[in-house]
């Protein structure tokens, strides 16, 4: 219940902190307690306080909901250009893992292709693991320049929440790369299952960044 009514006013009163809402609240019943308990003869005054502080909170959510639907509409072209782009790095990743692990699955229109791919992580783990742990960069090699891209966009009109976990998947992303490039040294052998362990976080975490994104930006976000 809690959580659907923070969603609720994230939704609609973004720009309002909870904690204003509830002193208002508070101070709305103390208020009325006092009145309707008669603890001192305030003859009325105290009700008409709570009904000018009422007219004030509901003053200042109708605009915090007015503000929050222009903003809406005056992005609503950037958001959807976002969308196209983040839907079509997301099914690039998606046929990537699908052809290179020979994968049984099917594209979804309704956007749950990769927590298909997290159900198959230990089939593509143990895929890696035979043909070697730098190859774990290659899914995500043709949709690196994608990834960019979103992340510019993101910039444009910024969500923290977005661009965090853009810039944790490029960081994870960068690490198998870079890894990759140094499959060759010398020095591997020495730091084997240091760097396998790194790799194998790395990739895992951007997978469920993947799955984030999917869950969070285009399954259940309305545009």
């Amino acid at each position: 219940m809690k959580n659907k009514l923070l969603n609720f006013k994230e939704k609609y009163f973004p720009h309002i902190p909870v904690i204003l809402i509830i002193i208002f609240i508070i101070i709305i019943d103390a208020l009325i307690f006092l009145s309707a308990y008669n603890l001192f003869d305030d003859k009325g005054i105290l009700v008409n306080i709570a009904t000018e502080v009422t007219g004030i909170l509901i003053t200042i959510l109708i605009i915090d909901y007015f503000i929050r639907r222009y903003e809406k509409k005056k992005w609503s072209k950037f958001e959807k250009l976002f969308q196209t782009n983040l839907k079509l790095y997301l099914t690039i990743v998606f046929l990537e893992f699908r052809y290179i692990y020979k994968l049984k699955v099917d594209f979804s229109h309704d956007y749950k292709n990769l927590v298909q791919l997290l159900q198959h992580k230990t089939q593509i783990l143990d895929h890696i693991k035979q043909v070697g742990m730098s190859t774990a960069y290659v899914p995500f090699h043709t949709s690196i320049e994608n990834l960019d891209n979103l992340i510019s966009l993101a910039k444009i009109n910024p969500d923290p929440d977005l661009i965090t976990v853009l810039l944790n998947l490029k960081s994870s992303v960068s690490l198998l790369n870079t890894v990759n490039d140094q499959k060759d040294n010398p020095l591997w052998n020495d730091y084997r299952k240091v760097i396998e362990g790194s790799i194998e976080h790395s990739f895992i975490t951007a997978l469920d960044d993947l799955a984030y994104l999917e869950e969070n930006y285009l399954s259940s976000r309305k545009y």
